[in-house]
Parts: C-alpha cells; sequence; structure tokens
C-alpha cells in the first residue's frame, strides 16, 4: 500500500512473480489501474522497487480497473 504525508491510501501494488512473466499491478482508483508484464529475471525475484521501466515492459495497459484487470488475466501463459 502505497499512503500520503497525511496516512490516507493512494494506491494499492501487487507483484506476481512467475518462472517466465512477473506482472504488475498498480490500482490507484477505479479508473486509473496501470498494470505491466516483465520478462522474470533468472538471477533473482524482481521486487516491487526493482522493477523495469515502462519501456521494457512486454505488455502494459492503463484505464479502468476491471478493463485492466479483465485484460491481464487473458495474457496467455508460456
Amino acid at each position: 500500500m502505497i499512503r500520503d504525508a497525511y496516512g490516507q491510501l493512494e494506491a494499492v501494488t501487487y507483484v506476481r512473480v512467475g518462472p517466465v512473466w512477473t506482472d504488475s499491478v498498480a490500482i490507484a482508483g477505479e479508473a486509473q489501474t496501470l498494470a505491466m508484464r516483465h520478462r522474470t529475471r533468472e538471477t533473482g525475484l524482481i521486487v516491487p522497487a526493482e522493477l523495469p521501466s515502462e519501456s521494457r515492459a512486454m505488455w502494459q495497459r492503463h484505464g479502468r480497473c476491471e478493463d485492466v484487470l479483465a485484460e491481464l488475466f487473458e495474457l496467455p501463459d508460456p
């Protein structure tokens, strides 16, 4: 969870690390969700602070939470 200076919740982040793909999701509101898929590094686990930049994402979507998550969950697993 990410909180502002007053302790109010600003966003919730999730990371799912798999053997091939690492998926990350940041939800800041119903209409503000960002999801990305990166290739998992073989050298170790990726923590949220170490996620590669958006420009290196294999897949990326921004928009309404339900739309973004639906599309993420429909991505094929290798």
